[in-house]
């Protein structure tokens, strides 16, 4: 049997956290949750119950004007192939809510930890949250960091944002910056009579890397080609961290690794090959 909001309160009460809670009428969307703002301070949500072609499991859950690429989420998150909403009969079986009532506190249901919680980062901005408590007559509050460790005591570990891991793309894009600094340090020298198209091919690199839009507004046949120039994974694994709250894949963690070692050895190849001759092209 599903967990009742009385066996959610009582999981709370077990863990030291408070759930202040107020009832209301039924509300299924967003818009109609809208006109109890002035009765509940902080942040208010929207809860996404999503598949992946191999049918993996996720809850995304975000602030309620957070807007959500589907197209490109899956990339964000790992999952194989894009995303497409979870059926009701899946919700029921996974989560034991209804549809309007989705919310993280069903993680306590999910006892197979079929589904992978995610959490907006910007939304964790806030410091009280809040969602249904298993039912759309309900809304409780809870603090960030006691959703947090709700999720923990579930068994779902919610994905958020890794600063570690930022930090790591700041030093894979540094690797990448100094290897194009070397190569360009000498090849401008020995070709400077290209000055024209120096400047044409940096624009170019500029605005083909994903830096003032989502890799999601183009076809996804698109993306291999825009991953095949260096600043692409570290923008878009950058996104995923801060802004998505979740971490890339494995896979997609030695690709960055092995591109920006390419780029620092490459720069550094073609700068010491070049250099001895610099005067000669001045």
């Amino acid at each position: 049997m599903p967990a009742t909001p009385a066996d959610l309160f009582a999981f709370l009460d077990g863990l030291g956290i408070a759930h202040p809670t107020i009832t209301h009428p039924p509300v299924f969307t967003v818009e109609e949750s809208q006109s109890l703002r002035g009765q509940i301070p902080g942040g208010h949500t929207k809860n996404l119950f999503l598949r992946d072609k191999k049918g993996a499991l996720y809850l995304v859950v975000a602030g309620e004007d957070a807007v959500i690429e589907l197209r490109a989420l899956h990339r964000l998150l790992g999952a194989t192939g894009r995303f497409s909403f979870g059926s009701a009969d899946q919700l029921r079986a996974t989560l034991g809510v209804e549809p309007g009532s989705v919310t993280p506190f069903a993680a306590l249901n999910d006892t197979d930890r079929r589904v992978t919680v995610v959490l907006d980062a910007a939304m964790m901005a806030h410091a009280t949250l809040n969602f249904h408590p298993l039912v759309n007559t309900m809304t409780t509050s809870i603090g960030r960091d006691d959703l947090v460790a709700f999720l923990a005591a579930t068994g779902h570990p919610a994905s958020l944002e890794t600063f570690a891991l930022f930090a790591t793309y700041c030093l894979a894009l540094l690797a990448m910056v100094v290897g194009f600094a070397l190569a360009s340090s000498v090849l401008f020298l020995r070709y400077r009579d290209l000055n024209q198209f120096w400047d044409l091919m940096l624009q170019a690199g500029f605005f083909v890397a994903p830096i003032i839009y989502p890799l999601g507004i183009l076809p996804e046949r698109f993306h291999f080609y825009l991953y095949l120039w260096p600043p692409t994974p570290v923008i878009e694994f950058s996104r995923a961290v801060l802004v998505a709250g979740t971490a890339p894949t494995m896979r997609g963690h030695v690709y960055l690794v092995i591109d920006a070692a390419a780029c620092l050895i490459l720069g550094f190849l073609i700068f010491r090959r070049l250099s001895p001759r610099a005067a000669e092209f001045v």
